[in-house]
């Protein structure tokens, strides 16, 4: 996890929950009972009423980030942020650089947003387990990362 947030210990003494927020909408969750510990990451959806959308803190980068799960099957969910309204492009490739599945094309607002993936072409055939890339293109940013699908 990135070295900000807050840890708020919730609970008594069996079992013990910790909930780590951080500056990115994320939550990581650690329960820990009998000398056990499980740790779970959320994302969390904020809706902003009445926010000023031009603080510097909020919405300030587009950011793209890992799919999750990753490795995946057959369904992975991307993410990303958009400091403001712009055309968006998200496409998927294989590793010889063709298109597999064109997953957004079209103006979006500012705001955090999500598209899940099915592991589908174009065509709706259902790819084969294997490298894949997913790139997003605006008029300002552009940037690519992998994901895995295993069957």
């Amino acid at each position: 996890m990135p070295p900000y947030g807050r840890w708020y210990p919730i609970g008594g003494d069996s079992p013990v929950l910790q909930v780590y927020a951080t500056d990115d909408f994320k939550l990581k969750v650690i329960v820990t009972s009998g000398g056990e510990t499980a740790v779970d990451i959320h994302y969390v959806d904020v809706i902003f009423t009445g926010a000023n959308l031009s603080s510097p803190n909020i919405l300030a980068k587009f950011i793209l980030e890992q799919n999750s799960p990753n490795p995946f099957n057959p369904i992975t969910t991307i993410r990303y942020q958009l400091p403001q309204a712009t055309h968006v492009k998200l496409e998927i490739f294989n590793t010889a650089g063709q298109l597999i599945r064109s997953l957004a094309d079209h103006e979006e607002s500012a705001g955090f947003k999500s598209v899940q993936w099915d592991g589908q072409n174009d065509h709706g055939a259902q790819v084969v387990s294997g490298l894949y890339f997913y790139r997003l293109e605006t008029g300002d940013y552009e940037q690519t990362r992998r994901m895995l699908l295993l069957k």
